[in-house]
């Protein structure tokens, strides 16, 4: 299972926050505890998100990676790192958050020149 998924399961489908899942018709107290693969532990999501502050930039590496194979559609290769590297270095400089990314991204060459 993904810890990270274990972290975040309070928040339903749609975001909202819950104490308890339904498993056929009782209500089960969520437990999001969990160890990361870094050895890493967390008991609530304010937790998680301190371990992850702690990798921000490789989180912040895996992020553009991955919205940047959704968005080309395809997996993202080793001939890619150089525009990886171009993006995260401008959103260093910027010190900005998500929305930053996905415009940094949509500006990319590596965007631009899909096909």
């Amino acid at each position: 299972m993904d810890a990270i998924g274990f972290g975040l399961e309070n928040f339903d489908t749609v975001g909202r926050w819950r104490e308890t899942e339904t498993a056929g018709r009782k209500p089960v107290a969520i437990d999001p505890a969990s160890t990361l693969p870094d050895g890493s532990t967390f008991s609530k999501v304010e937790e998680l998100k301190s371990v992850l502050m702690k990798h921000e930039e490789q989180l912040a590496e895996e992020l553009v990676e991955s919205i940047m194979g959704y968005v080309l559609g395809r997996t993202i290769e080793s001939s890619d790192s150089d525009d990886v590297a171009e993006i995260l270095s401008r959103l260093k400089a910027q010190n900005d958050g998500v929305r930053s990314m996905i415009r940094e991204i949509a500006l990319s060459q590596l965007f631009r020149s899909r096909d």
